[in-house]
């Protein structure tokens, strides 16, 4: 199991449901991947959802993170792959 830290834009401009997305994902992950806080100290990754395209979600404090980011509803399925892939390579 890997935990990932998931932390949301401010939401200023969304153009899809960031929390459905975000629920959506994790019944594809759930087996693989479990997302914690961003702040969480078992997350060694973080996913960046945002609203829209322009992607402003400050990122600098996951400087030492690897950082995935979901700008759109047709991210779901490249995401779940990704975090699946994290999980598969860490078999923990």
């Amino acid at each position: 199991m890997v935990f990932v830290g998931l932390k949301y834009c401010g939401g200023c401009t969304p153009r899809y449901d960031r929390v459905e997305f975000v629920n959506r994902l994790k019944e594809k992950i759930a087996k693989h991947v479990r997302l914690v806080s961003y702040d969480d100290p078992r997350a060694e990754h973080v996913l960046v959802v945002v609203g829209c395209e322009s992607a402003c979600a400050e990122t600098e404090p996951f400087k030492d993170k690897t950082v995935h980011l979901a700008s759109q509803e047709e991210d779901l399925e490249r995401m779940a792959e990704t975090l699946i892939m994290l999980d598969n390579g860490n078999n923990t």
